[in-house]
């Protein structure tokens, strides 16, 4: 009987496991995201580059991962990770996240006028209330 109650505990540990790797990753799909629209909005060169690195390098992770786990993409991933994920393919994870940066960096600049101080305004907002500053660290 122990021994069958320490299988189950153990299994339920491994089930619980894969379950935060599963989580982690869908977690990093969001991080990059936020980190290349953060990326675009930064208050200057040195923290766009930063975000703009730390979109790149979770991004990198999140498609290793998927792609090591195909056979479970549609069920684990599909349905929790933002659509555009789904939308996008190329030849290489750099490909891939170059297509993301750009669709982030469209959207930011979508809702932006040509008044040079109303744009650097809403960038201080937008920055600010994604808490920009805290990703990463």
């Amino acid at each position: 009987m122990r021994v069958l109650s320490a299988l189950l505990l153990w299994m339920s540990g491994a089930v619980a496991l894969a379950d935060t790797a599963v989580e982690t990753q869908i977690r990093n799909s969001y991080l990059t995201l936020s980190a290349f629209e953060c990326a675009v909005v930064a208050p200057n060169d040195a923290e766009a580059e930063r975000l703009f690195m730390l979109g790149l390098k979770v991004g990198r992770g999140f498609i290793a991962y998927v792609q090591t786990h195909q056979e479970t993409y549609a069920k684990d991933f599909k349905p929790k990770v933002a659509i555009l994920w789904n939308m996008t393919s190329g030849p290489s994870p750099d490909f891939i996240l170059g297509q993301i940066y750009a669709n982030r960096a469209d959207d930011v600049y979508e809702n932006f006028s040509s008044d040079e101080e109303l744009w650097k305004m809403k960038k201080q907002n937008m920055y600010r209330e994604k808490n920009c500053a805290l990703l990463g660290k």
